[in-house]
C-alpha cells in the first residue's frame, strides 16, 4: 500500500475517533471540544443521529481530495523540543540496561500516567503516532512531500528516526497531554457541515428502505424506488427479522378509493418514496397494493398521466 494512502486511511480513522469523542463530550454536557473545530449543537446532533459505520463513510468523504496530512494541526516548536526532550533522555537511558532495572516511582513521576484516562487523548496521541510513523516511512522510502507539508525539516526527522517504537509514542503522548485532544487537528467546520449533511440525508434513504421492507415493499418497488437487487432486499430481510408473506393483492373498490383519497391528502409530498409510505401508513395497507392502485389509475387516466400529482 503507498504510504499516502496508508496517511489517508489512518487520518479518516482518526478523524472518526475524533468526532466520536466529541459526542460523547457533548452527551455529558460539554460542547468544548466541538467548539474547537467549529461546529455548532445543530450539527452535533446530526452527528448523534448517524450509525457509526455512517460516521467512518462521513471521513472518508472528508478525506479524499486531501493529503490526509491537513487535518492535523501540529505547532512545531512543541513538537520539536519534545522531540528533543525524548531523544536526550533517550542518551541517558541509553547508559542503564533496561532489560535489568527497576524503576521506582519517582523515576516516572515526571510522567502525567492519569492522562491516559482521557479517552480523547489517547486517541490523539494514538492518531499522532501514527501520523509520524508514516512520515518517517514515507522518509525512508524517498518522498519529500509529506514532512515538507507538515513542516518539519530534516534535523527532526532524523531525530525522530533514532528513536525506538515507545519513545515515538512518549513524543506524542507528552505533546498531546497539553492540550484538549482535539487542538491537533485541523478541521474545515464548513466542510464538515456539508458531509454531516450528507450522511443524515444518507441515513434518512437506509431508513426509508427500512421502513418499506417493514411494510411489505415488493421487489419490484424496491428496484423501482431504491435500485436494490433481490440478494440485497433477501439478506436486509434477515438481518431486520421479516418474515414472508403471502401476496394478495386483490383490491375492493373500497380499498382502492381509500387508498386514493389518501394519495391525495398527501399531495404536498415531494418525495413520492414517503408519500407511499404515509398512504400505507395511513390506510394500513401493504405498499405493493398502493403501488399497484396508483399505478393503475394513472395510467388508464391520461390526464392524469400527464399531472402525476
Amino acid at each position: 500500500m503507498p504510504v499516502s494512502t496508508k496517511i489517508k486511511d489512518d487520518s479518516s480513522r482518526a478523524l472518526a475517533f475524533m468526532l466520536v469523542d466529541i459526542l460523547e463530550s457533548f452527551r455529558y454536557g460539554d460542547m468544548e471540544a466541538a467548539k474547537i473545530i467549529g461546529l455548532e449543537e445543530t450539527d452535533i446532533k446530526n452527528l448523534d443521529s448517524l450509525k457509526p459505520d455512517q460516521i467512518t463513510h462521513l471521513c472518508n468523504n472528508y478525506i479524499k481530495g486531501s493529503n490526509g496530512v491537513d487535518i492535523f494541526k501540529i505547532d512545531l516548536q512543541k513538537l520539536k523540543s519534545t522531540v528533543k526532550k525524548v531523544t536526550e533522555e533517550n542518551c541517558c537511558m541509553d547508559l542503564i540496561s533496561m532489560r535489568h532495572s527497576q524503576h521506582s516511582e519517582s523515576d516516572r513521576a515526571d510522567v502525567d500516567w492519569s492522562s491516559w484516562k482521557s479517552t480523547r487523548v489517547v486517541n490523539a496521541y494514538r492518531a499522532l503516532t501514527a501520523l509520524l510513523v508514516s512520515v518517517l516511512e514515507s522518509c525512508r522510502h524517498g518522498e519529500t512531500g509529506i514532512h515538507k507539508v507538515m513542516g518539519l525539516d530534516v534535523d527532526v526527522i532524523r531525530e525522530l528516526d533514532c528513536l525506538k517504537p515507545d519513545q515515538i509514542t512518549r513524543v506524542c503522548h507528552e505533546y498531546v497531554c497539553s492540550t484538549s485532544g482535539v487542538d491537533i487537528y485541523s478541521v474545515d467546520a464548513n466542510r464538515m457541515k456539508l458531509f454531516i449533511n450528507e450522511a443524515v440525508a444518507d441515513k434518512r434513504n437506509l431508513n426509508l428502505i427500512d421502513d418499506y421492507l417493514r411494510h411489505g415493499a415488493s421487489k419490484q418497488m424496491m428496484g423501482d424506488m431504491f435500485g436494490w437487487r433481490s440478494s440485497q432486499i433477501s439478506f436486509r430481510k434477515k438481518i431486520l427479522n421479516i418474515k414472508k408473506v403471502g401476496r394478495r393483492f386483490v383490491v375492493s373498490e373500497e380499498e382502492e378509493r381509500r387508498i386514493y383519497d389518501s394519495w391525495l391528502s398527501h399531495k404536498s409530498v415531494s418525495d413520492e418514496r414517503e408519500r407511499y409510505l404515509l398512504v400505507s401508513k395511513e390506510t394500513r395497507t401493504s405498499l405493493p397494493k398502493i403501488y399497484r392502485v396508483v399505478r393503475d389509475i394513472y395510467e388508464s387516466n391520461p390526464i392524469l398521466k400527464s399531472k402525476p400529482n
